[in-house]
C-alpha cells in the first residue's frame, strides 16, 4: 500500500514538471489561466451580453474552477496509458494509478484556485461561513467522481483512439449543458421552437452531474448553506456511481492494455 502511495505520488509530481517545464512561473499558470478566463466571461456577459446574475465574477468562478478540474483531468488521463507504453508493459503496477494520477495532478491545482477563491470572496462583499468548511470534502468527493470519468476514458482511448478527439467534442457540449456562465432557474422557463425539446433540454441540464457539483460549491460559498437534499443524494451517486463503473470497466480490460499500446 505505501509503495503504490509512492508511485502515486512519484507519477504526480511527474506530470505536473512535465507540464510546467521550462515555465517561468511554472504552477503558478494553473492560477493566472482561471483569472484571464474570468476577465473575458465577466466583460461579455456583463458588458456585452447584459447578465443579471448578482456577483457574476464569483458566480461564474465558482462554476468554472469545478469545470477546469473536470476538462483538465479528462483530457489528461485519456491518453495517459497510450503515452506511457513502458509503465504498463516493464512496471509492475496498479495500471489505475497512471490515469488517476493525471488527475491527481489536477486535483492539486484545483485546491489552489481554491483557496485563490475563497480569499478573494471578501473583495466582492461576499464572507464565507462554516459551511465553506466542506469545501474539502464536496472537492473530494468531485474527485471520485472525476477518477471513474478517468479511468473510463483511459481504458476506452487504448482500444478506440478517436474517443481523445470525441472527448474534446463532448466536453465542449458539456459546458453549455452546465450552469456555469447561466443560472438554473433561467433553464426551467427555457423557450425553444419545441415545448417537448424544452423540457428535455431543461431535464438534461438539470440532472447534468456538473450541475450538481456546481450547485454545492455555490451553495456553500455563495450562499453561505447547504443545497438541497435532491442536490446532495445527486453528488453521492454521481460520485458512487462514476467511480464504480469506471473502475468496473478499467479492471475488465487493463490485462490487455500490454498487448494494444
Amino acid at each position: 500500500m505505501v509503495a503504490r502511495r509512492e508511485i502515486l505520488f512519484n507519477l504526480v509530481v511527474r506530470d505536473l514538471e512535465v507540464k510546467y517545464k521550462g515555465s517561468v512561473i511554472g504552477i503558478f499558470w494553473s492560477l493566472l489561466s482561471p483569472f484571464l478566463m474570468l476577465i473575458i466571461y465577466t466583460l461579455v456577459f456583463r458588458y456585452v451580453i447584459g447578465t443579471t446574475v448578482k456577483n457574476f465574477p464569483l458566480f461564474f468562478m465558482c462554476g468554472f474552477l469545478p469545470w477546469i478540474f473536470l476538462s483538465n483531468s479528462l483530457m489528461g488521463a485519456a491518453p495517459s496509458i497510450v503515452n506511457n507504453p513502458n509503465l504498463v508493459r516493464k512496471v509492475y503496477m496498479p495500471r489505475a494509478i497512471i490515469p488517476l494520477s493525471a488527475m491527481v495532478a489536477c486535483l492539486v491545482e484545483f485546491f489552489m484556485t481554491l483557496v485563490i477563491l475563497i480569499l478573494a470572496l471578501p473583495c466582492f462583499g461576499c464572507w464565507p461561513g462554516l459551511w465553506a468548511l466542506l469545501l474539502p470534502a464536496v472537492a473530494l468527493i468531485q474527485a471520485v467522481f472525476v477518477g471513474g470519468l478517468a479511468l473510463l476514458f483511459s481504458a476506452s482511448t487504448v482500444h478506440f483512439r478517436d474517443v481523445k478527439h470525441l472527448l474534446e467534442v463532448l466536453l465542449i457540449v458539456w459546458f453549455w449543458l452546465t450552469p456555469i456562465v447561466y443560472q438554473l432557474s433561467r433553464v426551467m422557463s427555457l423557450e425553444l421552437p419545441s415545448v417537448l425539446l424544452s423540457k428535455l433540454v431543461a431535464i438534461v441540464i438539470r440532472f447534468n452531474p456538473m450541475t450538481a457539483y456546481v450547485s454545492f460549491y455555490r451553495a456553500i460559498l455563495l450562499d453561505n448553506t447547504l443545497p438541497p437534499p435532491l442536490t446532495i443524494a445527486l453528488v453521492l451517486i454521481y460520485a458512487l456511481g462514476s467511480a464504480s463503473i469506471g473502475w468496473m470497466l478499467f479492471s475488465r480490460s487493463s490485462p490487455r492494455f500490454a498487448e494494444v499500446v
